[in-house]
């Protein structure tokens, strides 16, 4: 009868949206739980976000790969924690010497000259600056004819304010050495000696070595008949 379709209708409503609502309800949930979980991948798991990177943790890197000769994975650390802090000092010596190493002389001296303009007391920074300007004399004299008094210049500056620095005066006496000025550079490296200590531990191993064959030349020291490494 009438009232017996009527009703039936009137249930089939009510389920059609009772199904309705419950999908929507549903469907909200879902959105809510992924946008409180964070991002999620295509497969609906949530992806971490990414953490930014750690500089420290990036130049230490870099320093590793150097000291162990890699000289242009080492570039790629300093460069990678640049970006994240692109007047961390560590770095931008960090980056010349990785540069240096691959004979990269230009782009070096524009980070060293970055490091110092960041920190115009960087002893490292006008170091390896000095040693990056002789490194490209020797490697091109007639182009570069005055960069070993570029070199002396340069660490003349660092002597300004850390004159009683071992790596300063060794520095300064390889450059003296290299300009003929024997009787200078004696003095200069004696003293680095000195100020140095007996087991140069102030001395980086490649500066130690410097320092070593610099005063062998010069007939300061001789050496040892079981040190391999003089």
């Amino acid at each position: 009868n009438k009232s017996t379709g009527a009703w039936g209708r009137t249930l089939l409503v009510t389920l059609v949206v009772g199904l309705a609502a419950s999908a929507a309800f549903a469907q909200s949930s879902t959105t809510s739980d992924q946008s409180s979980s964070g991002p999620t991948s295509s497969s609906g798991q949530a992806t971490a976000q990414s953490k930014p990177p750690d500089v420290k943790s990036l130049v230490s890197d870099g320093s590793f790969y150097l000291d162990h000769g890699d000289c242009a994975l080492a570039q790629y650390f300093y460069q990678e924690a640049l970006k994240t802090d692109a007047t961390n000092v560590d770095a931008l010596v960090g980056k010349g010497r990785a540069l240096t190493c691959q004979n990269a002389y230009a782009p070096a001296i524009d980070a060293f000259q970055a490091a110092i303009k960041q920190d115009p007391r960087s002893v490292l920074a006008y170091v390896h600056l000095a040693l990056t300007y002789r490194d490209q004399y020797q490697a091109d004299p007639k182009s570069y004819p005055s960069r070993l008094s570029d070199a002396l210049d340069t660490i003349k500056k660092a002597a300004d304010f850390a004159p009683n620095d071992p790596r300063v005066l060794n520095t300064e006496g390889v450059v003296l050495y290299d300009q003929g000025d024997l009787k200078q550079a004696r003095t200069v490296l004696e003293n680095a000696v000195s100020n140095a200590g007996n087991d140069n531990s102030s001395l980086s191993a490649s500066e130690r070595s410097t320092l070593q064959v610099s005063m062998m030349k010069l007939g300061i020291v001789r050496p040892g008949p079981q040190d391999p490494h003089s």
